[in-house]
């Protein structure tokens, strides 16, 4: 693995296409052209090099083969163009292929990105002989009208490949050294993909409704009172103080450590959060992982999204809160798929300090 490969990384990932880069220009493609001696090349070539550049790349691409009359996992497609832009460094995120994994809700599906050729690849990755290899380590969520270009299928049997990136994408993953170019590769892409996931899900909740999802009951957990919270975590042999506070909220603070959580460094996303289980005997505590496939901040808003581990148990409500060390803040927005596996959550109002010092303070419910 040389520079070389770590400059192709760059120039496919982060470069703007040419109507962005030979266009009028705004203070991102400035500050982009600041950084990329590649781009600044392409803008030296005259108008004749240019249109011989074009024609060539027309010429060299591959006629895609006919769309399905459906998506199914194993398959893959590019992400619409239209969701492409400025993103982290002055990169502009071009649209990748992604492979369908997982189909959660009827409008939403889990992917891994794609990266075309070997550059990069590991033992943790899934190769994809004629595409390049899949990420099980960077996998996020999409709504299916966010795919076009329908590229293929994964050779060997789609079904059974998307099944094991799948299952691979459960594992932990190595430590990396933070000065080798595979930390610079995979940071780059989880940025890219967290980009995608955040265009694609702030697209679902504009069309959601807010209000509907907001004050509708979510489980009889958000409707018990202090006393009968207290006596439900008795019967399952808990004792949790309430100190007259908002109780769901201590709920979700209850043996968690008070403190400032990364979500703005890059890098896999996870943390641990309490969830509240109920059955027909009580209610019980416990601790599970939360897997976050997106943490997008842009002017004052913060849109998360990820997928909550709980073993034999359906979820069916989250509540959370940014806290910003002094300031709690409600989501405007939040949801959970039909299956209980992938929620999402949006909060406005959000300074850009109170997003680097803040944390994310969560509770969900469900029975088993």
């Amino acid at each position: 693995m040389d520079n070389l490969a770590w400059k192709k990384a760059l120039i496919l990932r982060g470069c703007p296409p040419a109507d962005i880069l030979f266009g009028p220009g705004d203070e991102q493609l400035r500050a982009h052209l600041d950084v990329c001696p590649a781009c600044r090349d392409s803008l030296a070539m005259t108008s004749g090099e240019r249109a011989e550049w074009a024609g060539l790349g027309r010429a060299l691409a591959p006629e895609p083969p006919p769309a399905p009359s459906g998506k199914a996992p194993g398959q893959v497609w590019r992400i619409r163009p239209d969701l492409a832009g400025w993103g982290p460094k002055y990169r502009y995120c071009n649209p990748p292929l992604v492979l369908l994994l997982d189909f959660p809700e009827n409008n939403l599906t889990q992917v891994a990105q794609i990266y075309p050729g070997d550059d990069f690849l590991t033992e943790e990755d899934v190769p994809l002989p004629g595409l390049g290899f899949a990420q099980p380590w960077n996998t996020y969520s999409l709504a299916l009208n966010d795919l076009e270009a329908f590229q293929g299928e994964a050779s060997g049997g789609g079904a059974n490949v998307a099944s094991e990136v799948l299952a691979r994408s459960r594992d932990s993953f190595a430590d990396l050294d933070e000065a080798s170019p595979l930390f610079w590769f995979r940071t780059m892409e989880l940025d890219l993909g967290a980009h995608f996931a955040g265009q694609s899900l702030t697209g679902v909740l504009e069309g959601a409704d807010h209000d509907a999802l907001l004050d509708a009951p979510l489980v009889p957990l958000g409707e018990m009172s202090v006393d009968a919270l207290c006596q439900a975590l008795e019967r399952k042999g808990q004792t949790v103080p309430l100190h007259g506070g908002d109780p769901l909220l201590e709920l979700a603070r209850y043996n968690q450590e008070d403190t400032t959580w990364g979500l703005a460094a890059s890098g896999e996303r996870t943390q641990t959060v309490n969830y509240a289980l109920l059955d027909d005997v009580g209610l019980e505590i416990r601790q599970t992982t939360v897997v976050f496939s997106a943490v997008v901040y842009q002017d004052g808003m913060l849109t998360l999204a990820g997928e909550v581990r709980a073993e034999s148990a359906r979820t069916e409500a989250i509540f959370a809160w940014w806290d910003a060390q002094g300031r709690m803040i409600w989501p405007i927005a939040s949801d959970i798929s039909d299956d209980g596996r992938y929620f999402n959550l949006r909060f406005t109002e959000v300074a850009e300090r109170e997003f680097r010092i803040g944390r994310l303070v969560v509770l969900f419910s469900g029975r088993q």
